[in-house]
C-alpha cells in the first residue's frame, strides 16, 4: 500500500466528505437501495446454507461456519440512516496527482451495491489506508486523527455514534466479503486461498485492536 504523508491523509478525508455530500443527492438512489437489498438477500441465503450444512468453502471451512453462525443478523441496520457510499475506497482506487491537488477517484463499481450507513465507508477507509499500514497503535491513532480532522469539517457526518460502532463496522465488512467469496465459489468461480486469508486476517486484526478502535471513535466525539 506504500507510504502516505499527512497531506495525503488530509486529501483522502476531504475527498470522502465530498463523495458523501454528492452521493447524498444522487439520482440513482432508489435503484441502488434496491440492488443492495437484493444482494443482502442473496448473501443471507448463502450465510444460512453455510451455517446449516457442512461446507468446503475457504481454506478454513469450520472457522467460516463458526464466524458466520455468530453473526446471524449482521446484514440488518434497524433504524439507522443509510445513503449511497463509495463502498471500496482503498489506495488502488485513488490516484494522487504529483502536484498535491485533490485525488482522482477510480472504480465506483461497488457504489451500485452500497446503500449503507456512512460508518461503513469510514471504517473501510480507515482499515485500508491506516490500520493495515500502521501496525503501531499510537501511529494509527495519529493517522486516524489527521484523516477524521479533514473529513468532518468538510461536511462529513459523525460516523460512529455508539460505543463499538467501528469494530462492528469492520467485522461486518469482513463477514460480507467472506459471504461474497463463498457465493463466488458456490457458482463455480475459483477464489484464491490468499483472498480468503486476507479477510480472515482482517477479521482477526479488528478483534485484536479493540482498544485502538474505541480511541478512534472518541476522535469523532471530540470533533
Amino acid at each position: 500500500y506504500g507510504e502516505y504523508t499527512k497531506d495525503d491523509l488530509i486529501q483522502v478525508g476531504i475527498t470522502l466528505a465530498h463523495i458523501h455530500t454528492a452521493f447524498s443527492q444522487i439520482a440513482l438512489e432508489k435503484s441502488i437501495q434496491k440492488a443492495t437489498l437484493k444482494q443482502f438477500e442473496l448473501l443471507k441465503s448463502r450465510q444460512k446454507k453455510i451455517i446449516r450444512e457442512k461446507t468446503s468453502f475457504s481454506p478454513h471451512p469450520e472457522y467460516l461456519q463458526k464466524v458466520l453462525s455468530e453473526a446471524d443478523s449482521f446484514f440488518v441496520f434497524p433504524n439507522e440512516p443509510c445513503q449511497v457510499l463509495h463502498g471500496e475506497l482503498h489506495p488502488g482506487n485513488l490516484l494522487f496527482p504529483i502536484d498535491g491537488s485533490q485525488p482522482v477517484i477510480l472504480d465506483l463499481e461497488d457504489s451500485l451495491f452500497s446503500w449503507l450507513p456512512i460508518r461503513m465507508d469510514i471504517a473501510y477507509t480507515l482499515e485500508r489506508f491506516i490500520l493495515i499500514r500502521d501496525t503501531d497503535d499510537h501511529q494509527a491513532l495519529k493517522s486516524s486523527r489527521i484523516f477524521l480532522n479533514a473529513y468532518l469539517p468538510k461536511g462529513g457526518e459523525i460516523p460512529f455514534k455508539q460505543k463499538g460502532d467501528l469494530q462492528r463496522s469492520l467485522r461486518w465488512l469482513s463477514l460480507r466479503a467472506l459471504c461474497l467469496l463463498a457465493e463466488k465459489e458456490a457458482t463455480g468461480q475459483k477464489v484464491p486461498a490468499q483472498e480468503w486469508e486476507k479477510f480472515f486476517w482482517l477479521l482477526s486484526m479488528s478483534a485484536g485492536r479493540s482498544k485502538l478502535l474505541l480511541q478512534i471513535e472518541d476522535l469523532c466525539i471530540q470533533n
